[in-house]
């Protein structure tokens, strides 16, 4: 792995909402999720059409192109972690945990792997 020159900080998430149960969550990560407060909210399962819609319904996803000098991060990957983590819903939400936080910085193509990623599980509903 090597480390990306431009990377874009995500938040990629599971949360159980009271009503509609386990929903996937997509948006800016790192200090731009309490500034941004920019993040969409999808009911899994996700396919690649679904979780396309899902970061195009964000204001992040602007950032997510090429812009400025920097290149565009590999869509296709990101869409394939959403997916994967839509598929891990089910596993990530059993017994009493209400919530997974995928936080990413993301500049990285299939052959990478991302340049920093924390995972929190936590027991309370948002």
């Amino acid at each position: 792995m090597h480390p990306s020159a431009h990377p874009r900080e995500l938040l990629i998430g599971v949360i159980r909402d009271p009503v509609f149960g386990p929903a996937i969550t997509f948006g800016a990560g790192g200090t731009q999720v309490e500034i941004l407060r920019d993040r969409a909210i999808a009911l899994p399962p996700l396919n690649a059409f679904l979780a396309e819609k899902m970061i195009d319904s964000t204001r992040i996803a602007r950032l997510l192109g090429a812009y400025r000098g920097m290149p565009a991060i590999d869509m296709d990957s990101l869409i394939q972690v959403l997916q994967r983590v839509s598929e891990m819903e089910g596993e990530i939400l059993s017994s009493n945990h209400h919530m997974l936080d995928l936080v990413r910085s993301l500049g990285f193509t299939l052959q990478d792997s991302p340049d920093d990623a924390s995972v929190r599980i936590a027991n309370r509903v948002l």
